[in-house]
């Protein structure tokens, strides 16, 4: 059963999944190594963690930097952020430490939280006048007060962009985006509360909140891998071990594991297999035949962190298919893709031009960049209430 579909917007996240968290309590929300979580135990964390961020002296609303490692202790804290009313920023502790530090002086974050394994990286990064918020160590406790109601509009995240193209920037998006998204995604590939979801990726990449807001707010199960630490080689055994039903991977991640694959190999469990990040070839779909079952779906998709899921193309085992690549697919609701001319018009078929998607979802804008965040959004002149974002990619229809 699917506790979330398109058009539940009203509320904020928190309140969403306080409320999936109730129906299914004692059902595992988390797997990560040998730990897990059920959605009864992630709430009551969540709450813990956002009663100790309104005791703190905190701008209103503020962002919170998270620096973590263990996905259930930075999902708890991403929700108990939500919760108090404000926007987290993952740093990824992997990352070098002059990216960890552009981003903390960049974000202007309160506090930075985190665990006994990052406290001492994060005494090293953090910035003046920044607190520090350790979730392994008992504080003052904190009382349990009524959490605030926080709108639907409020900020939600920052995601940090990989900075190839010059320095990082932060993809502002809002709960109500997110939660428009999560529900499009959900019905798209029919996410279910007996689902396990993968999360291979790290939690500041943007394709990470396409695995855990569908999940958590279906009462589905997120089943988190540590892809530095493990790598390819032993993930077809955890897919398996995991009984994963929706895989959720970059292509290139894909092939090595299907390369990596005895002949005749099948995973009989998995129903969808979601790849993004790179064009998929009949090469790819011809591996998706070879070792999935006949009830499983390939889906490409194409997505921005700006714009999160732009397009999606469905392909079963039977259905003939024979094109050099799979398309990106058809937008979701609430999304049009336009293909325009240098003059501005529309290219007709088959005619290369700008990508420009329209959407009353697409990210408010960048952190602090006022210039660029000018250069690529802007209303939609012929739909009130939708904007425009320019990604600057190419395409065809």
């Amino acid at each position: 059963m699917a506790d979330l579909h398109i058009g539940q917007t009203s509320q904020s996240i928190g309140a969403t999944f306080e409320k999936v968290a109730a129906r299914h309590s004692t059902k595992t929300a988390i797997e990560y190594g040998d730990r897990q979580i059920s959605f009864s135990e992630l709430d009551s964390s969540a709450n813990a963690i956002a009663w100790r961020l309104l005791s703190m002296n905190s701008p209103s609303p503020g962002r919170a930097a998270l620096l973590f490692n263990n996905r259930i202790a930075a999902i708890s804290a991403m929700i108990g952020v939500l919760k108090a009313g404000h926007a987290y920023v993952p740093v990824d502790p992997a990352d070098p430490s002059e990216r960890a530090r552009f981003i903390l002086r960049d974000c202007e974050p309160f506090v930075l939280i985190t665990d006994n394994d990052h406290i001492t990286l994060a005494r090293q990064i953090v910035p003046d006048g920044c607190q520090l918020f350790n979730v392994d160590q008992p504080g003052i406790d904190a009382p349990s007060v009524q959490l605030p109601v926080v709108g639907p509009d409020a900020p939600a995240y920052l995601l940090y962009t990989s900075g190839s193209t010059g320095q990082p920037k932060g993809v502002c998006q809002i709960h109500r985006n997110v939660l428009h998204f999560a529900g499009c995604y959900s019905e798209a590939l029919k996410i279910q509360d007996q689902d396990r979801l993968t999360l291979l990726f790290s939690l500041s990449f943007g394709a990470s909140s396409m695995d855990i807001y569908p999940s958590l707010l279906n009462g589905a199960t997120i089943c988190a891998y540590d892809m530095r630490r493990s790598g390819i080689p032993l993930l077809a055994n955890w897919l398996d071990e995991k009984d994963i039903s929706v895989l959720h991977a970059v292509t290139p991640v894909f092939r090595q594991l299907m390369k990596s694959l005895d002949p005749g190999r099948v995973f009989p469990k998995i129903r969808i297999i979601d790849l993004g990040g790179e064009v998929i070839f009949t090469s790819d779909v011809r591996l998706f035949r070879e070792h999935f079952p006949e009830s499983c779906q390939l889906v490409s998709h194409l997505a921005a962190t700006e714009a999160h899921v732009i397009a999606q193309y469905l392909v079963s085992q039977s259905q003939p298919y024979s094109g050099q690549t799979v398309p990106a697919g058809r937008t979701p609701q609430g999304v049009q893709v336009h293909i325009l001319r240098p003059d501005g018009n529309e290219a007709k078929v088959d005619e290369v031009g700008e990508v420009v998607i329209s959407s009353p979802f697409v990210s408010p804008g960048y952190w602090q960049r006022p210039e660029l965040t000018a250069a690529v959004f802007s209303d939609d002149p012929d739909k009130p209430g939708w904007r425009i974002f320019r990604p600057g990619d190419i395409g065809r229809i």
